[in-house]
């Protein structure tokens, strides 16, 4: 090969190099994809399991007493549904509180036309939850196998407490609320007594799903519809697309959650008997169901149920204070131990300057000062290897036929110059983890949603309209490299120049707030990387 061929873009290991390039970028792209709720997985897709699934979703109005086909030997109080005689129903209690507002129906006595007054979304309207009246309200009652709603008669004792009563010929049922408005939490009891072996009690948890958010190969949605369950064998998170019908189920549950991105409808359960779980997605009417049935046995004559119902953001100081296991419904992934104090320094940072975007700056500023004096080795390393360059390469063209040779000699020189070729790389290998958890912290935490920074920045955590930032992340990137001593050989820098484009391509899809770090860390590492340059 002559010397013209060594030199050109297109030999063989410039030609691999960049097809590695444009793999892990693939890569990256189709696990964004998969993460969310776009590229999501239908877990069933049969039609057996979309029956089975409208048999339990689908609710009749409070008219229709209708049971469950093969399962109307369950239990002596489904055999006495016919007994239901219809009686006015009354009103729904309405709570109005600073925070949020809902009104407590008689059917099941469950919650619907719950309101997060200090939340909006996307285009400005308060979040709504459990709004579908077709359906089952959030957190009701029912008998597992009876269609037939349970209609309590309820009654306001309080500013924060509500009390219901069901009751036929062999059963009474009396559930109650207790309020907790600051942290948007129900203490619920349920005392149920029958004159033979108790039926299942199931309560739902219900919620209309997002509309599916506009996506492209590039840019996949970061909104998401997932459950969350917490069981004897561990936590399940499954995130589900919103085309295809889902179901999921889990025996001996302590936490359920139905949740989009940033709000969420979850129970804790505290009852002595440990109850199972259900999920239930039906494309159809967009709405998920999740059922959690406390089984009976027999000669049960008597159960209470306790739990705490919770309908509003998923903020972790919120989740922790009323429970720590409710706090795992928010999902910062593997680098969540660093996450989480990152989480508190952005606090920190913006209860001092008042705007997030300052407070990821300072951050930024923060970590950059954390990690310097690893810079500081790396590039004493990289300006020792570039200083022996030379008495490499004659080594490499000397021993060119014998490789054993040609390393053995190639070592000696960096021992006898204490290099180590791998120094250059150890500010990279701490940062990582580092922009793994800022990317969880940004993209799942509830205080930078709707977020505004300054100018076209309207919502750090989503991406940038105008893709600015992403542009400017390229270009701090590139004069980075180009001021940056480097040992490479050409094909190795050529494969490095097109690196901030692959970067800047990934980042148009990413959380505005997570671009900004980058950027201003680049920027960072420019000026450092001028002042060792002046000193050396």
């Amino acid at each position: 090969m002559d010397n013209n061929d060594q030199n050109s873009f297109f030999d063989k290991n410039t030609l691999i190099a960049v097809g590695l390039t444009i793999v892990v970028w693939i890569g990256w792209s189709q696990y964004m994809a998969k993460k969310y709720p776009d590229q999501g997985k239908a877990v069933v897709q049969n039609a057996k399991m979309v029956e089975q699934q409208k048999e339990e979703a689908t609710v009749q109005n409070a008219g229709a007493n209708t049971l469950v086909a093969g399962e109307e030997t369950q239990s002596p109080v489904l055999k006495e549904s016919k007994e239901l005689v219809e009686k006015p129903v009354q009103a729904a209690v309405k709570f109005d509180f600073e925070n949020f507002s809902f009104d407590v129906s008689p059917r099941g006595m469950g919650l619907t036309n719950i309101v997060l007054k200090d939340y909006t979304d996307r285009k400005d309207k308060n979040i709504r939850i459990s709004e579908n009246s077709n359906f089952y309200p959030n957190f009701a009652t029912k008998l597992k196998g009876l269609e037939k709603e349970l209609i309590f008669e309820i009654k306001k004792l309080s500013e924060t407490e509500i009390v219901g009563v069901y009751e036929s010929s062999d059963l009474r049922i009396e559930k109650k609320f207790d309020i907790d408005v600051k942290n948007f939490t129900i203490k619920t009891s349920v005392n149920v007594k029958g004159t033979g072996t108790l039926p299942n009690l199931q309560t739902v948890i219900s919620d209309k799903t997002l509309p599916p958010a506009e996506t492209s190969f590039l840019t996949p949605s970061l909104d998401k519809q997932e459950y969350i369950v917490r069981h004897k064998e561990g936590t399940d998170r499954e995130i589900f697309n919103l085309t295809d019908p889902f179901t999921g189920e889990f025996e001996s549950v302590y936490l359920s959650s139905m949740a989009n991105h940033y709000f969420a409808s979850a129970v804790i359960d505290k009852s002595e008997v440990i109850p199972n779980f259900k999920a239930n997605y039906d494309p159809s009417n967009k709405t998920s169901l999740g059922y959690l049935s406390y089984p009976s046995f027999a000669g049960t004559k008597e159960i209470n149920l306790n739990y705490l119902a919770y309908v509003g953001p998923k903020d972790l100081a919120i989740l922790k204070e009323v429970d720590g296991t409710l706090a795992e419904i928010v999902d910062f992934g593997w680098f969540s131990m660093l996450a989480e104090p990152f989480l508190g320094l952005l606090k920190w940072f913006y209860a001092m300057l008042g705007n997030w975007g300052l407070a990821i700056i300072g951050l930024t500023l923060l970590v950059r000062l954390v990690v310097m004096p690893f810079n500081v080795m790396s590039y004493k390393s990289m300006k020792k290897m570039q200083d022996i360059q030379p008495a490499l390469k004659s080594i490499r063209e000397k021993h060119k036929n014998d490789q054993v040779r040609m390393n053995q000699e190639v070592m000696a020189v960096m021992s006898q110059n204490k290099v180590n070729p791998m120094g250059g790389c150890l500010p990279m290998l701490i940062q990582f983890p580092v922009f793994i958890a800022l990317y969880r912290v940004l993209s799942e935490s509830i205080d930078l949603y709707k977020a505004p920074f300054g100018l076209w920045i309207t919502d750090l955590s989503l991406k940038d309209p105008y893709y600015v930032l992403p542009i400017l992340m390229g270009i701090s990137m590139f004069i980075q490299q180009k001021i940056t001593p480097n040992t490479m050989d050409p094909a190795q820098q050529k494969v490095m120049a097109i690196m901030p484009v692959m970067f800047s391509l990934l980042m148009v899809s990413l959380p505005s707030g997570l671009t900004l770090y980058i950027f201003v860390s680049t920027l960072f590492g420019i000026i450092q990387q001028q002042l060792f340059m002046s000193k050396a």
